[in-house]
């Protein structure tokens, strides 16, 4: 298979203020080359940024902005299916720097590393980058450097395919029913199930929160909801950088209920399906947890 992992690192929330890229090209399922530079992102500096990586303002005064990057990863990048560890995050920041400085976005097909994993081994405590390289045994590796980051991301797509686990991208996304990503039109997400509530997501204003609990989690609600609609609630989600669904799955890392610590109290409660499964799925060992409204509010409001 051939395609380049890119990771990224950013100097604040902004999507935009890239301050490090690597990115890794494989064919024929080898690494042929890499590449790998500090970025000038022309804007400030955030403290929980800096403790994650350890980029400062004055490492990259010299380095180049990422329009003067541009031809050279275009360059790079042409003619590959794009791989990141976290799509959610890392396409949406690259496209959000093209626009930045007014230029031409990507053609190129991208994938998501971790939503392969958790199709392809159903039911891990995580599903974090350095989790799955210790998991599977992969080469360790200097987690938040962004070249380092791109191997690892491109060791797990390796390692599923010496597996006979992952013939193609394609071909996973007409078994797992996935949409393939394109940058600035659609994510790498499960296609829209038709026993599922459809839900036409704005992936325009995404702001991950990477200090949230919810960031790169998967959460499903059920019951009535006093603050938002369906809809508007899967937005919300979406735009932290977590995952909705509308089933409980084994991917599920958390179940929001609806009007919990009323429905508690009333005589003949009767727990929901979802509630059912998200127990059973408990009772398994998996990682899921149940928030009532409340603390689903309380905690997201705390990682902004």
């Amino acid at each position: 298979m051939d395609f380049v992992a890119i990771d990224l690192e950013t100097a604040n929330s902004d999507r935009s203020s890239i301050c490090a890229l690597g990115m890794v090209k494989v064919k024929d399922n080898k690494i042929i080359e890499t590449y790998y530079t500090l970025v000038n992102p022309e804007t400030y500096f955030d403290g929980f940024n800096v403790m994650i990586h350890g980029i400062k303002e004055g490492d990259v005064v010299n380095s180049p902005t990422f329009e003067n990057i541009y031809t050279d990863i275009t360059a790079f990048t042409n003619g590959y299916d794009l791989v990141a560890h976290s799509t959610r995050f890392d396409m949406y920041a690259i496209t959000d720097c093209m626009i930045k400085y007014d230029l031409s976005i990507w053609e190129n097909n991208y994938f998501c590393s971790q939503r392969i994993s958790q199709e392809l081994r159903k039911g891990l405590a995580s599903y974090r980058l350095n989790d799955l390289v210790f998991q599977f045994n992969l080469t360790s590796f200097e987690h938040h450097n962004a070249l380092e980051d791109a191997k690892a991301s491109a060791n797990i797509i390796d390692y599923f395919i010496q597996n006979n686990e992952l013939e193609s991208f394609e071909l996973f996304c007409d078994t797992y029913e996935f949409i393939i990503g394109k940058l600035n039109k659609n994510g790498f997400v499960k296609r829209p199930n038709s026993k599922a509530i459809k839900i036409a997501l704005d992936y325009s204003n995404i702001n991950p929160q990477k200090n949230s609990i919810f960031f790169d989690k998967t959460i499903c609600f059920t019951g009535k909801l006093q603050k938002y609609t369906r809809k508007e609630v899967a937005q919300v989600v979406t735009n932290i950088g977590a995952n909705w669904v509308d089933r409980v799955t084994e991917n599920v890392d958390y179940l929001v209920i609806g009007n919990l610590e009323n429905l508690e109290k009333a005589t003949g409660y009767k727990e929901s399906s979802k509630i059912k499964k998200a127990k059973v799925n408990a009772d398994k060992g998996l990682p899921i947890q149940i928030l009532s409204e409340l603390e689903f509010y309380k905690e997201m409001e705390s990682g902004e």
